[in-house]
């Protein structure tokens, strides 16, 4: 028999499969489109509820109350105003979708129908104060106080900055406002976003025994906590059962001074960075959140350097910090951070301004440079700078 040579072929090594693109994640607005049709008597309310009242906390609604009167509105009654540009945004970094979010409210059966009251807007940059509060009436079933967070005036930052010394004018009239609205017999939620998150966990603590019964939720998105020092943290604890908190991946403003609430969840956003702080980019799986398991790794190294900073500033001394870096924002005349973003130099010369002004503010800023590099050295040694 002749013999017969056999090679054999090795089977090339498999291509690797492109990985699938993942789902598009459904937003806020989709939630809007897909169960606007039911009312709040069939389906009742949930999270992605709260987003949309607190998208609509955002807006300018002084236009449709000069039409409308005192006595309230429909949400519905703001179209033509959101149409026409009256109605506007009062927010830092712009709609980001937030006006699809309230114009499909507005033409919605579940939002539409909802009563707007109590609408409480003031800005006093000499104080400083940025306060907005108004509250959303269904039938008789409940009413849903919603606080809205900071906009986009260097008056609204600055009072912000002050969470980390002090007691805020706004904290004191959210606390007022609450008080105000919440009667016997009635039921109400809370809520608010950024640091209206924060205005409404005051708000919560303050209430009295009484009108803290008639209260079913609580919802703090993505805001501040409290310094130690400003807020006892046992009137905290105390409306821990009835507080919930949602932040997102990349999470750096709701890191702040963190309040310790026990149902606190995290959302997956459609944004990159700290654009997730925007509601309008939470996500929304089958009606509920669209929930992460965890924060993102940069995110929180970039919270710790912000935490130690404030930390590193003894309380006595933080207010004249901050006045000095405010003041280098507002001495060209900018009211808003978009004039400051849009003026020559930008935030370089605010810094600049801020590093020759008080021998405390120069210290604070070179602390800020220290406790970042100190950070950022033992993530990066720890690994957790990588993508989680």
């Amino acid at each position: 028999m002749s013999s017969v040579a056999l090679t054999i072929k090795r089977n090339p090594k498999p291509a690797k499969m492109p990985k699938p693109a993942p789902a598009k994640m459904d937003g806020i607005v989709d939630y809007v489109r897909w169960l606007g049709r039911f009312t709040f008597s069939e389906l009742p309310l949930c999270e992605a509820d709260v987003f949309v009242l607190c998208v609509i906390a955002y807006y300018d609604l002084k236009p449709v109350l000069r039409d409308h009167g005192a006595e309230g509105l429909r949400v519905r009654d703001c179209r033509a105003q959101l149409l026409s540009g009256e109605a506007a945004i009062q927010i830092t970094g712009g709609d980001m979708g937030n006006g699809a979010i309230f114009l499909a409210a507005a033409d919605s059966a579940r939002f539409g129908e909802l009563l707007i009251t109590d609408y409480s807007d003031i800005f006093e940059p000499a104080v400083p104060l940025q306060f907005t509060a108004l509250t959303f009436h269904y039938r008789e079933e409940f009413s849903f106080i919603a606080y809205r967070g900071t906009d986009e005036t260097i008056a609204g930052w600055k009072e912000d900055c002050m969470l980390s010394f002090t007691v805020t004018e706004a904290q004191r009239m959210a606390a007022e406002y609450a008080r105000q609205i919440i009667r016997p017999g009635g039921r109400y939620y809370m809520a608010g976003h950024s640091k209206g998150g924060n205005l409404v966990l005051y708000a919560a603590c303050m209430l009295p025994p009484t009108a803290w019964g008639q209260v079913e939720r609580v919802y703090i998105l993505d805001g501040p906590g409290f310094c130690p020092e400003v807020l006892d943290q046992a009137l905290i604890r105390r409306v821990d059962p009835k507080c919930t908190r949602i932040i997102p991946q990349f999470d750096v403003v709701g890191k702040l001074f963190e309040p310790q609430i026990t149902d606190t969840r995290i959302v997956r956003s459609s944004a990159k960075g700290i654009l997730q702080h925007s509601l309008a980019t939470w996500g929304i799986e089958y009606g509920g959140l669209a929930l992460a398991e965890r924060n993102d790794r940069r995110s929180q190294a970039l919270s710790e350097i912000l935490n130690r900073w404030i930390e590193s500033v003894e309380q006595d001394k933080r207010e004249a910090v901050i006045d000095d870096l405010f003041d280098a924002m507002a001495a060209g005349g900018a009211v808003t951070l978009s004039e400051i973003a849009g003026g020559p130099h930008g935030f370089e010369a605010v810094l600049a301004r801020a590093f020759h002004a008080s021998p405390d503010t120069k210290k604070a800023m070179k602390e800020l440079s220290v406790q970042a590099r100190v950070v950022l050295f033992r993530h990066h040694q720890s690994g957790a700078m990588a993508e989680s």
